[in-house]
């Protein structure tokens, strides 16, 4: 009970800036993913790219 008034009696500062520390956080990782993301499509494109040309290459031949 004595936790519930000690949460009652913050002030409203606090809370903010905990709601933006989560926020930040929240963004940082949202771009962590982005950059993960970003990363693996570039791979998986520059893969096909590099089959194709060992596949004309052996056409060539």
């Amino acid at each position: 009970m004595n936790m519930a008034r000690d949460i009652l009696l913050l002030p409203r500062k606090c809370n903010f800036r905990s709601w933006q520390r989560c926020s930040r956080y929240i963004q940082e990782q949202r771009t962590r993913l982005y950059i993960i993301w970003r990363c693996s499509v570039t791979l998986l494109l520059w893969n096909d790219k590099m089959i194709e040309h060992f596949d004309e290459e052996e056409t060539s031949i």
